[in-house]
């Protein structure tokens, strides 16, 4: 059974690597919450706390502390920007969801059964509450697709889950402003502004008509003959919706 190392305030990463190493030495199994980040005695190092808590080893997380003290005109600033980092590292956001993700399965951290993740429970909650926005159908697969997409961290490319989770983003708040009654016409700088490609913007769009109730006239009146008269996978999917929409009609 491990023992818990009870934390009192203000201990570095590195003690409480220290103690755990010493529990270890003992003969002891043990493990410490450490800012919601769960280190065990077994398998500790000073590298892999550093990961699980800061995103980087122990010499990365440094080395940024000092080009951030370098680049400071006194101590204060030094110490705003230990603390900016900090909080850039734990943001909630897709990047550090997914990396989050990625240290909970290489360090086996589990809840309930499933491998478990603060960052990324809190991104996917945040999530979740653009489902209010979505198709009754489509509601509950919404917040379904940002699990998936989380829980593959580590198996398949960053690159790929972020590319969907931040057209997701968008589709998200773009979905959110029309139920507020924002005309299509408003939604259009709005959509320039997000500073599309090609196949993001095709992206947006298949994730638009999938989930939002108004995904047709989205693809219609802000992306245009992209979405409806042309050879992508957008006008496949913006063609098979309308197809289903009409079928529901003559029913």
């Amino acid at each position: 059974m491990e023992k818990e190392i009870k934390l009192v305030c203000g201990e570095s990463i590195d003690e409480v690597v220290d103690m755990l190493l010493k529990e270890k030495e003992n003969g002891n199994h043990a493990f410490c919450n450490f800012n919601d980040v769960i280190l065990h005695s077994d398998n500790v190092t000073l590298d892999s706390a550093y990961m699980a808590i800061c995103g980087c080893s122990r010499e990365e997380y440094f080395k940024k502390l000092k080009s951030s003290s370098d680049n400071s005109e006194n101590d204060n600033k030094s110490v705003n920007a230990d603390e900016e980092l900090i909080q850039e590292l734990f943001e909630v956001n897709a990047e550090n969801a997914v990396r989050d993700m990625k240290m909970s399965k290489l360090l086996f951290l589990t809840k309930n059964g499933k491998f478990y993740s603060m960052i990324a429970n809190e991104y996917i909650e945040k999530m979740s509450k653009y489902s209010t926005y979505c198709k009754e159908e489509e509601k509950e697969n919404w917040t379904k697709k940002i699990k998936s997409l989380i829980y593959l961290a580590g198996e398949i490319s960053d690159d790929y889950i972020l590319c969907e989770l931040r057209s997701k983003e968008y589709a998200g708040a773009i979905m959110e402003q029309l139920a507020k009654g924002v005309t299509m016409d408003d939604i259009k700088p709005i959509v320039s502004e997000q500073g599309h490609t090609g196949f993001t913007i095709s992206l947006l769009g298949q994730n638009m008509i999938n989930y939002s109730p108004y995904g047709l006239e989205f693809a219609e009146q802000v992306i245009g003959t992209y979405a409806t008269k042309s050879q992508s996978e957008l006008c496949k999917t913006y063609k098979k919706e309308l197809k289903r929409r009409k079928s529901i009609n003559l029913k």
